[in-house]
């Protein structure tokens, strides 16, 4: 979650600062990334439609960022 985090991070500041644009489709598969993978470890498994919910979200984020980076 954290290497996800600070890809997301460094991407979005790179094209904040720079004159080099990075494809929002990069940033949007990093966030997907994160919530599939590190969001759904952090809650309690009791809540396990919440976990399911948050998993299948973050690997929906991330097919669509992988689409936008297709375009």
């Amino acid at each position: 979650m954290i290497a996800f985090g600070l890809l997301l991070v460094t991407s979005l500041a790179v094209s904040s600062l720079s004159a080099i644009s990075i494809e929002p489709g990069m940033s949007m598969t990093f966030a997907g990334a994160m919530v599939a993978c590190g969001f759904a470890e952090l809650i309690d498994q009791n809540q396990r439609t919440l976990v399911a919910a948050l998993r299948f979200g973050g690997m929906a984020t991330m097919l669509l960022g992988f689409l936008l980076q297709l375009l």
